[in-house]
């Protein structure tokens, strides 16, 4: 518990004190929560506490107090001695007061209110006897006592009363309380010297009522809210000393949440472990005690990815995996490897159709293997000097910021073909390719791609005069 949780009750308080929370009573300003009093006289009210006598009890009997005459028992009723009345309204005394005289009583008794006083006073006629409710206040007056005088506010006169009535309200009881403002004055007109006139009620705020209906102004609800926020903040003063008698935590020494200093048991972990960081990709909200294995690492973590991270253990959704036709480095991809990492790049474009070139030189450049166009375009290169010929070509190209371009052998060009219709319109053509295998000293392999690879090698040589198109590759 803390002053936020007791802001909570007084906002329900305010939102809800229509007239049912006490403090809208006027007979009954603090509220019902109290404790029965039934004593004679000579009771003194405790500290801290008000009481609301309802009910008087004596025959030619006196209620007094302070010695101030607020109930006189000696009325008749109905021509019968009835000295026990219950009164039209509650004689109110405040703490340290003392109830004396020969009379017995009933009533409440409650926690006293600070913004609440009870008044007892003797009024007379001359000025230094005269009462004057204070600037910012209301005075309630719920009884008056006077034996044949006459109380006057402002000098109206208000109430008059004679030594015994035969009415069941008796002479100094109100029916209701008379309500006197700020800056009006109190006296009494005496007929017979000996019997001033006595009022009880309670001195309140003007605005003490103002949420209790009838439409409470917002400086009213302002003063009620900020004298409930002052009994927070002494309440949340209280509760700090007294919590700080008392540690909350788990107090199993097997739990990793056990907390050395706790002497009431509270939030052990119940062996619910894991990941208890929210920025982790394993991050367990159900867990209680965290294991250690929280994954912080944010990366691609698919191994056949291009930019797998082998550090990352969680994976950000960045991973490229790469496929055939896929725009990458320069080209598009032609071939994937077993790992799905490694390969060869075609080029986008077609070039025009050239002699393969070098007729009747041997040249070496014999290798069909995926993996040896390059070798062989660097032997053709260093054994042939014709300057326009497609393994100078491809070896001198520089495309989309690569230079590492090469004339493929005839396994890399075979993949081309397989994959052509993945690699797009491009590479579907009715005519042969050049391939940089060469074939004796006069031949060079090609596909025809209209046909495809031929069973019988003369399917797949043209002589190297002949003019084919081409195209550059690079590997990855």
């Amino acid at each position: 518990m803390d002053s936020v949780y007791l802001d909570s009750l007084v906002q329900s308080y305010i939102s809800n004190s229509n007239g049912t929370g006490g403090g809208c009573d006027f007979d009954f300003p603090e509220g019902y929560i109290g404790e029965g009093i039934t004593s004679n006289a000579g009771y003194t009210v405790p500290i801290n506490k008000r009481l609301y006598i309802t009910q008087v009890l004596g025959h030619e009997s006196q209620l007094m107090i302070d010695n101030n005459l607020i109930a006189y028992g000696g009325n008749y009723f109905g021509g019968n001695n009835i000295g026990s009345y219950s009164l039209g309204n509650t004689i109110i005394v405040n703490e340290g007061q003392a109830v004396t005289g020969s009379s017995r009583f009933s009533g409440l008794l409650v926690p006293a209110n600070d913004n609440l006083v009870g008044v007892t006073e003797t009024v007379g006629v001359d000025i230094a006897s005269h009462y004057t409710v204070p600037e910012g206040k209301k005075l309630y007056i719920t009884n008056v006592q006077s034996f044949s005088a006459v109380l006057r506010i402002d000098n109206v006169p208000i109430v008059q009363s004679s030594n015994y009535s035969n009415n069941a309200t008796s002479p100094f009881s109100l029916g209701n309380p008379i309500v006197v403002n700020a800056g009006q004055v109190l006296k009494s007109e005496i007929n017979t010297a000996d019997y001033p006139v006595v009022i009880n009620g309670y001195l309140v705020d003007e605005n003490y009522f103002a949420n209790c209906g009838g439409g409470g102004s917002s400086s009213a609800s302002n003063a009620t809210i900020d004298s409930l926020s002052q009994v927070v903040s002494n309440l949340d003063s209280t509760l700090s000393v007294f919590n700080s008698y008392f540690s909350f935590g788990c107090m199993d020494s097997t739990d990793c949440n056990y907390d050395i200093t706790a002497n009431i048991n509270y939030n052990c972990s119940f062996d619910l472990t894991g990941c208890t960081d929210s920025t982790s990709c394993n991050y367990n909200a159900n867990a209680t005690c965290d294991n250690g294995a929280c994954l912080n690492v944010y990366g691609c973590t698919d191994v056949l990815a291009f930019n797998y991270n082998s550090n990352a253990n969680c994976d950000n959704g960045s991973c490229v995996v790469g496929y055939i036709g896929m725009p990458y480095q320069g080209g598009l991809i032609a071939y994937l490897d077993s790992t799905n990492l490694h390969g060869f790049i075609a080029s986008s474009n077609m070039t025009g159709a050239l002699a393969w070139g070098c007729y009747g030189i041997y040249l070496g450049a014999g290798s069909i293997e995926i993996g040896s166009g390059n070798q062989n375009t660097i032997d053709i290169v260093n054994g042939c000097s014709e300057a326009n010929i497609p393994a100078r070509i491809c070896y001198d190209l520089v495309l989309n910021g690569y230079s590492d371009w090469y004339l493929p052998s005839f396994d890399e060009l075979t993949e081309i073909y397989n994959n052509r219709v993945a690699l797009g319109p491009q590479f579907i053509s009715s005519y042969s390719w050049w391939s940089s295998t060469s074939y004796i000293h006069v031949y060079a392999m090609k596909i025809n791609f209209s046909q495809g690879v031929g069973e019988n090698v003369n399917n797949n040589i043209d002589l190297r005069t002949i003019n084919n198109p081409f195209r550059a590759i690079r590997t990855f």
